[in-house]
């Protein structure tokens, strides 16, 4: 009889995974299970080794991101699911590798406005529990910028930018109902800052930084470019080389320096785009 009662109230999604070569070295995402919680959704991510995690949201594409630092899976393709355990939509599982650092992307898609947390297992650090459900009635504004959070810390080589210098500058120059940008139309690197240029409203991006050598990397999804390169003249943050890219519908930008450290910055919203500023430059208020 409970047998009977429990079966209906879970719905799992399960990606197979087969040996690694790299399961002595990764950890190697085995499965993803989601069940029905109350009026929301339980998502449990298990690996086979200790996970580190980051999140962020991404209000234009009603979408929750998990990014896991070095972790693997056994796919060399994107495996998406559509579900239906609101307000979760659909589930994706994606191998991802940035400037040679691996990690698994884990998307959650969801409908209307939602509660948002995830949390390591003390006694498993293998798991990560997700839970999503419908938030109340009354509006909750959005953040000037996807928030972060730390799970067990990322790991060697990988760090959260401008924490130390402030983060990042809320959102207020342009009218909420103004026209997103399309296209970053420039990208200039002065002696004083980095400036970003858009055909319209740009979403201040979760800044990351990776180390050995220091890049300061920002995605900006929805948006392209008709740019192929980007001057890199003299200037305080000490970049060498700049590049961009285009991936899965996001406009990757890369900074890199010659030090092993990217230095501490503050980005900031501008008429037409964004803007990063050595910290010490900044004038408090």
């Amino acid at each position: 009889m409970l047998r009977c009662i429990w079966l209906p109230l879970f719905i799992m999604v399960h990606f197979s995974a087969a040996g690694s070569a790299f399961a002595a070295e990764r950890p190697v995402v085995r499965d993803v299970a989601v069940y029905a919680e109350g009026s929301g959704a339980r998502i449990e991510i298990r690996a086979d080794g200790p996970l580190a995690y980051k999140s962020y949201l991404m209000p234009e594409l009603a979408k929750w991101v998990i990014d896991l630092p070095g972790a693997t899976t056994a796919h060399s393709d994107d495996e998406s699911k559509r579900m239906r355990t609101l307000p979760l939509e659909r589930v994706s599982v994606r191998q991802r590798e940035v400037n040679g650092d691996l990690f698994t992307r884990i998307g959650l898609d969801f409908t209307g406005e939602v509660e948002f947390s995830v949390n390591g297992d003390q006694r498993d650090k293998g798991l990560l529990v997700v839970l999503m459900k419908p938030s109340g009635p009354a509006p909750q504004k959005p953040a000037a910028a996807p928030p972060l959070t730390a799970g067990a810390g990322p790991p060697p080589g990988t760090e959260v930018a401008g924490a130390g210098a402030g983060g990042v500058q809320p959102s207020s120059l342009l009218p909420a109902n103004a026209a997103a940008a399309k296209n970053v139309t420039a990208v200039h690197i002065s002696a004083a800052a980095i400036r970003i240029e858009g055909d319209g409203r740009m979403t201040v991006p979760v800044p990351l930084t990776l180390k050995k050598p220091g890049r300061l990397v920002l995605d900006l999804p929805g948006v392209g470019s008709g740019l192929e390169t980007v001057p890199v003249p003299a200037n305080s943050f000490g970049i060498v080389r700049a590049r961009l890219g285009k991936n899965s519908g996001t406009l990757r930008l890369v900074f890199e320096v010659r030090g092993d450290h990217f230095p501490d910055f503050r980005l900031q919203e501008t008429v037409n785009g964004v803007e990063i500023i050595p910290a010490p430059a900044m004038k408090s208020h």
